[in-house]
């Protein structure tokens, strides 16, 4: 027997992951945002864990992105999404859910004994993202409802370990964060835009990029975004010392990401001359492009077994959430798990990991969409367009294509988006929209 002080701490024992909806990386403090004081408790936990400077969503939208979350899949593995080019407008069939058969991470959990809850503001969250979930819960509401129903549940299971999902929407259009937020980031005098309940934005098909009443417009948007960001922060903050205060917070793995990120306009100028979104909107929100801003997210981990203050260079991916959870959980990961255990590149050194392909696949309008990095070399194709390939080590904004087949790496990024594509295929029927107050909240969010 070992003795006391030579044996492994104990892993942790309970499981909470963070979701922010439409967080994108460059929007958190000690991951190069360009605006002041958005995520202060954010910094604060990763300064006392790992974050992964590389992590990608698998998809620029929530239902595909999630999915591969809860089931450490691909989305051609999943098959969560939606089918051709039209996607979700008007009276187009509902997202294709989770494929029967294929375990969630709650379900697996739940399986192993841990009690099991889930409280989602995001509507699309119905469905098989309830399976495996003790108590499950998806109403549009304020993230500091989400933290009150999150804390309450946890004060009421102290025999059995636990997992809890909270899945925070207000950083997603339409933004109306609580009074005195908008204040923080805006221009001095300027108010938010009015909004009609919908989040279709007035300049969604600008064509001057230069307009100064565009460029107040954008100032305002970026504001409002960032306004929202820092009240969810705030609201984690409060999570996290109500997690202290129920005695949890050192037996708790803490995950934190998001399910996609944003477009302010980046790339306004490419999506138009493209032309292919059904909708006429180009430049801005997200669903529609797989461009950095909408695909790289943050992705924290602290807790049990996590050392303090290490910036991870290497790839990651949502699917890698699962099985990284489990080996710090101490528990055996599926074995048809797609995802990797990010935790032996924070245990050993392994050299190789930013070298590992991350994919990102399932687009919410227009054609379908893949992009694939393997470090610094990103490719990206989109229906009929021109293949795309980015060297965003210097190129990080992604603004000047390159030849895809000039060099090994873009010769071997055409080989996996060719084995990729042709292991695709189609996920289950989702339940009918026959419920009028979620085609509605759909309809509010800009989906329907």
């Amino acid at each position: 027997m070992l003795p006391l002080a030579c044996r492994p701490p104990e892993p942790p024992r309970h499981l909470v992951i963070l979701c922010i909806d439409t967080l994108r990386a460059d929007r958190v403090g000690h991951l190069g945002s360009p605006i002041a004081r958005t995520t202060p408790a954010l910094d604060r936990l990763a300064a006392s864990g790992v974050t992964f400077e590389r992590a990608w969503a698998a998809s620029s939208w929530t239902v595909p992105s999630v999915a591969s979350l809860f089931t450490s899949r691909l989305p051609h593995r999943h098959g969560a999404g939606v089918a051709g080019e039209i996607k979700l407008l008007g009276d187009s069939s509902p997202p294709g859910g989770i494929r029967p058969g294929l375990a969630t991470l709650a379900e697996v959990l739940q399986a192993r004994g841990f009690a099991t809850a889930s409280f989602a503001a995001n509507p699309f969250l119905y469905g098989r993202f309830r399976d495996g979930f003790e108590v499950a819960v998806t109403e549009r509401v304020s993230a500091a409802e989400v933290v009150d129903r999150g804390l309450e549940w946890l004060a009421g299971r102290e025999e059995r370990r636990r997992f809890l999902y909270l899945h925070f929407m207000d950083a997603h259009e339409p933004n109306h964060p609580p009074q005195g937020y908008f204040e923080q980031f805006a221009n001095p005098g300027a108010v938010p835009t009015p909004d009609d309940g919908r989040w279709i934005d007035p300049w969604r098909s600008v064509d001057d990029l230069a307009d100064p009443a565009f460029l107040a417009h954008k100032d305002r948007r970026q504001a409002a975004y960032a306004a929202a960001v820092r009240y969810v922060d705030d609201e984690i903050a409060r999570f996290l010392a109500g997690l202290a205060r129920l005695g949890l917070r050192d037996d708790t793995l803490i995950v934190v990401t998001a399910d996609h990120g944003e477009e302010f306009w980046e790339h306004a100028a490419i999506e138009r001359g493209w032309g292919d979104d059904p909708r006429g909107i180009w430049g801005v929100g997200h669903g529609h492009a797989f461009f950095e801003e909408q695909l790289r997210v943050p992705l924290i981990l602290a807790g049990g077994g996590v050392p303090d203050g290490v910036r991870s260079p290497c790839a990651a991916s949502l699917i890698d959430v699962p099985p990284t959870a489990f080996a710090l959980l101490g528990l055996e990961p599926e074995p048809d798990w797609q995802g990797t255990d990010l935790a032996g590149s924070f245990r050993r050194a392994d050299p190789a990991c930013s070298g590992r392909a991350v994919f990102a696949a399932s687009s919410a309008y227009g054609p379908e969409g893949l992009a694939i990095r393997i470090g610094d070399e990103k490719f990206y194709r989109r229906g009929g367009q021109p293949d795309l390939r980015f060297d965003l080590a210097r190129d990080p904004g992604e603004h000047q294509a390159l030849a895809v087949e000039a060099t090994a790496a873009g010769r071997r990024l055409l080989s996996l988006a060719a084995r990729l594509e042709a292991a695709g295929g189609t996920g289950s029927a989702a339940p009918p929209l026959t419920d009028p107050a979620l085609v509605e909240e759909l309809r509010t969010l800009g989906y329907l």
